[in-house]
């Protein structure tokens, strides 16, 4: 991989290019990874703007070291219309995301601030210790974009080699394709068939329907991600519900109508162990918005796919106890991916119906 380090020393290095983080900087997506020191970017940087757009694009990933108070002026990322930060500086950070404890454990970062705001599809590395996020990533286009916080300079081309070494590990994952559903036997086929050949072929088109489906909704017991939420719209449909996938900038994914009166907002999440409270904010902050704001009669919901990669029948609690404790407290509803892969293959076989799976969401 190519990589071009901004604004990082002048070390010379055959592995990467060095540059000053200016107009002059070498053409942004002729590299693969690039490397920056927010401190140094100056405003005639703007100008790289459309390279940047164009490095994403073509799947570039980018580790931004934070600092504040020149960030806010810089109109060459365009993500950070989506992004608001609070100038507090501090040293103890919690790792939140497993595949980056080895980064937070390798160096001794400070973070010059945290965020209030972050884009929707981000994930959360590490945070300070009331919990606000300090270190994030966040997908754009076929790209990656990691906001980390600062280590001293002198360790600073020791974190850049680690970087490079270990970008696979950082990398969320690549969304998956769902299985498309089996074509139906067209009318005119029982022309060439028996009696008998026709009889077999309408059971086996009901047993390819059953397979397909349940087949189709398996990974409900896997995924994560926005592969995970449409697959979730996609088994709510099943079963009958009118689905509404909510835009990006929301703090939920989708809403459903659970009775004439009541509607269900969900926030979806796919992970490695149990879901804490932090996993819950954004569903807790739109509930409020909606109750409280829009005077919206809703219900929570949270659907989660907890220790995903263990057998369902291995995994432990979806959620921790201070995440019960905000559960209960605001009668929230907790459905796993397993309760729900079940129900729609109930479903299928004509054992439970609509109002059977909308019923928990009362009760």
């Amino acid at each position: 991989m190519r990589a071009l380090c901004l604004g990082m020393g002048h070390k010379k290095d055959e592995k990467y290019d060095w540059s000053r983080a200016n107009k002059n900087a070498p053409t942004i997506f002729d590299y693969d990874i690039v490397i920056i020191d927010a401190v140094v970017i100056q405003k005639d940087f703007n100008q790289k703007k459309e390279e940047f757009e164009r490095f994403f694009k073509a799947g570039g990933i980018c580790f931004v070291m934070l600092s504040p108070a020149p960030m806010k002026d810089q109109e060459w990322f365009f993500l950070l219309k989506e992004i608001e930060i609070r100038e507090v500086e501090g040293k103890y950070i919690i790792c939140s995301f497993e595949e980056a404890k080895l980064l937070f454990d390798s160096f001794s970062f400070t973070y010059p601030c945290y965020f209030i705001k972050v884009p929707k599809n981000s994930e959360i590395l590490a945070e300070n210790r009331v919990g606000d996020p300090i270190s994030f990533v966040v997908s754009y286009n076929s790209g990656y974009c990691f906001f980390i916080p600062r280590v001293k300079v002198e360790d600073e081309h020791k974190l850049i080699s680690f970087l490079l070494e270990n970008i696979s590990s950082l990398i969320p994952e690549i969304k998956k394709e769902i299985p498309t559903e089996v074509t139906e036997i067209p009318e005119w086929i029982d022309e060439y068939t028996t009696d008998l050949e026709r009889n077999l072929l309408k059971q086996k088109l009901e047993i390819d329907k059953k397979l397909g489906k349940t087949g189709k909704f398996k990974p409900l017991l896997y995924e994560t991600g926005s592969s995970l939420k449409n697959l979730i719209i996609d088994a709510l449909r099943e079963l009958g519900i009118k689905v509404t996938k909510l835009p990006e900038e929301c703090y939920a994914d989708i809403e459903f109508p659970i009775s004439e009166e009541l509607i269900g907002v969900c926030e979806v999440k796919g992970l490695q162990k149990n879901a804490n409270i932090r996993h819950l904010r954004q569903l807790f902050q739109y509930f409020m918005e909606q109750r409280e704001f829009e005077n919206r009669n809703v219900k929570g919901i949270f659907i989660v796919n907890h220790f995903r990669e263990e057998k369902p029948s291995e995994r432990d609690d979806p959620l921790t106890k201070d995440a019960w404790e905000l559960v209960k407290k605001y009668d929230f509803r907790v459905m796993t991916t397993v309760d729900l892969y079940n129900f729609v293959t109930q479903f299928v076989e004509k054992k439970v119906t609509k109002e059977d799976f909308l019923r928990q969401f009362l009760d």
